[in-house]
């Protein structure tokens, strides 16, 4: 076992949480853009939403 401090885990907390929040992010503008446009018209939107994730 190590010797972790509390703000160590605290920093490791809010790193996860970072990336949580950015993967749900992503998810849903992968489901806004399959829900709202064609098959071949979402590629360009998905970027833009990539963009404001």
């Amino acid at each position: 076992m190590t010797n972790t401090t509390c703000t160590e885990l605290y920093n490791d907390m809010i790193e996860n949480t970072y990336d949580l929040l950015c993967d749900i992010c992503v998810i849903e503008a992968l489901y806004h853009c399959r829900a709202l446009l064609p098959r071949f018209a979402a590629r360009p939107a998905l970027g833009e939403e990539f963009r404001r994730a």
